[in-house]
């Protein structure tokens, strides 16, 4: 499942492991077990802005209204993992 968001950067969950690329930047690698929490807070002109709380320190995403379903969907599949 992936989601493209803001600034280039695109997010994939395959039920075990969040990954954020970045354009320019190395992935960033995050295991459903290091993540305490997700923030999630309606922005301008239907945008999603996000905040995923873990263990050590935070990563923050944003998306589009165009892409916001995806986000919706990766999102929800995190949270699942997360509880299930």
């Amino acid at each position: 499942m992936e989601a493209q968001g803001l600034l280039n950067q695109r997010f994939a969950f395959d039920g075990e492991v969040l990954e954020a690329f970045s354009h320019g930047t190395s992935s960033r690698r995050i295991e459903v077990a290091g993540i305490e929490r997700i923030q999630r807070k309606d922005g301008r002109k239907g945008a999603l802005e996000v905040v995923v709380f873990l263990r050590a320190g935070t990563l923050a995403m944003a998306f589009d209204a165009a892409n916001r379903p995806a986000a919706e969907a990766l999102l929800d599949a995190i949270e699942a993992a997360r509880t299930g």
